[in-house]
């Protein structure tokens, strides 16, 4: 059998640096190659290069689920279970897919599970292809859909799916997708900038002030802001939107710090204390006290939002502190797309709070998969993973695969790569977060994230209006989903 593997790994090491390839070649082994194939598919993804035998043996699914206390009927147990994944397996995304891909991989792999089958369809970012491409899936009859990817493809499936009665764990964190049997898996922003407003509201911050892109995703986290804000009975003292294009932020992070207001204000003091004359001690003692300031008085809030990741942001931060906003005064908060090492470089953001999943797992599997294929993953690549993992360890605690709402909406909910989540009957997911502090030499814990969650009902999504186009804002690399 050593022989078999090593002629199958060069066999089909060339194939699989195609992903089309891969999928039709998959379709045509049999079933008991089918995992193997499966396996070192996603190995071979990375490198294209000839290839070696993995080695690494299978490791327990991180992910945890409440025990099962009610007594299991007696059905033999299936032998094959068929979990669909819905990912842009080529066009403009086909990277990340990839990636995605790999990660779900690697989550089989833990399972060590040999009825758990990954069935990939290739969605190419595009609704229409996503709906055939489920259609598909439906043939081959899959027990649960993973993905797709952006919120426009999960609205088309969905009323195939709910027809089919499957379940679907889009990766999305889009909530105007979620519906009964769609679940996000997606961090959503608005839980992030819910929970560190709620955090910086109770260390005595009042004023708040937040830039935002000219895009629906600033107008979905403006929405959030609004309730919040009233909620906790604090003051949105000033708002600025920005164009997503890092040429043309002056004016807006300008307008936030009302640099010209108070530009004229210490002009105008200055002037007030030459007319005074130069015999005027008091007036030259002041002078000399202002002199090296750019402005006369300070800004009228003592917080500022900042939800933007990537290069937006390590342009942005600085933008503050040109125009006289004093970071030392002024807390800069933010949501997990501050989950970027290179943020620890930047001065203005050191001190700064954002709100954010668990990391240390998640760390260790970004590791893990860069030591296996090469490349580190973005951040999302967790959520492949988990929803791989949570299929397969639902499987373990029933002889046939129970993937209802009752088992897939339990309070208690899962432990996976990212902490603690649940999903709730609307579709919608919660997620334990913590708040973290930027420091130069990581992210310091400042509050950590629940280990239970208390039984409250599903979150309500904010008020958004119709006519928004919106579109998942993947920033965390500045990408930007296929338009429609």
């Amino acid at each position: 059998m050593k022989d078999g593997n090593i002629n199958f790994y060069k066999v089909f090491a060339k194939l699989t640096c195609d992903a089309t390839k891969m999928e039709t070649t998959a379709s045509f082994l049999t079933q008991s190659y089918r995992l193997i194939f499966l396996t070192v598919a996603g190995l071979l993804l990375a490198s294209c290069a000839a290839p070696q035998p993995p080695t690494e043996t299978p490791r327990a699914p991180v992910i945890s689920a409440p025990p099962v206390t009610e007594e299991t009927p007696d059905v033999a147990p299936r032998q094959r279970i068929n979990i669909g994944l819905l990912l842009p397996l080529s066009g403009p995304q086909a990277s990340l897919g990839k990636t995605l891909l790999q990660a779900a991989i690697l989550a089989l792999h833990d399972s060590d599970d040999q009825r758990l089958h990954l069935l990939p369809e290739d969605t190419r970012g595009d609704p229409t292809v996503a709906e055939s491409a489920l259609q598909r899936l439906l043939e081959k009859k899959a027990d649960i859909i993973i993905g797709p990817l952006f919120a426009h493809n999960t609205q088309r499936i969905t009323p195939l799916a709910q027809q089919a009665n499957i379940p679907v764990l889009s990766l999305s964190s889009d909530y105007k997708v979620a519906a009964p049997g769609i679940y996000l898996m997606g961090f959503r922003p608005e839980e992030q900038v819910s929970h560190i407003l709620q955090y910086a509201a109770t260390h005595g911050f009042d004023q708040y002030a937040v830039l935002l892109p000219e895009t629906s995703y600033g107008q979905r986290i403006l929405a959030t802001i609004g309730a919040q804000i009233a909620q906790l009975e604090k003051t949105l003292s000033a708002i600025s939107f920005y164009p997503p294009d890092t040429n043309q932020l002056f004016e807006p992070v300008k307008n936030l710090a009302d640099y010209d207001h108070r530009r004229q204000e210490y002009v105008d003091e200055i002037t007030f204390l030459d007319n005074l004359g130069e015999n005027d001690d008091f007036a030259i003692e002041l002078k000399k006290e202002i002199e090296h300031k750019d402005t006369l008085n300070p800004v009228d809030f003592d917080a500022v939002l900042l939800p933007e990741g990537g290069a937006l942001l390590r342009t942005l931060a600085p933008m503050l502190s040109y125009y006289d906003v004093d970071t030392d005064q002024v807390k800069l908060l933010g949501t997990g797309l501050w989950d970027d090492p290179l943020l620890m470089k930047e001065p203005q953001l050191l001190g700064g709070w954002f709100a954010g999943p668990k990391r240390d797992r998640a760390e260790k599997f970004r590791n893990r998969y860069a030591d296996i294929f090469g490349e580190r993953p973005p951040r999302i690549s967790t959520l492949a993973y988990d929803a791989v993992a949570l299929a397969a360890i639902l499987t373990r605690q029933h002889p046939v695969p129970d993937y209802s709402a009752k088992v897939l909406t339990d309070p208690n909910g899962f432990d996976g790569l990212d902490g603690l989540f649940r999903f709730h009957t609307n579709g919608l997911n919660e997620r334990a977060l913590a708040i973290y502090e930027i420091q130069p030499d990581g992210f310091t814990i400042i509050s950590p994230s629940q280990t239970d969650f208390m039984p409250v009902p599903s979150p309500a999504p904010p008020h958004i209006p119709d006519t928004l186009d919106y579109h998942d804002p993947w920033t965390i690399d500045q990408l930007t989903p296929p338009a429609n």
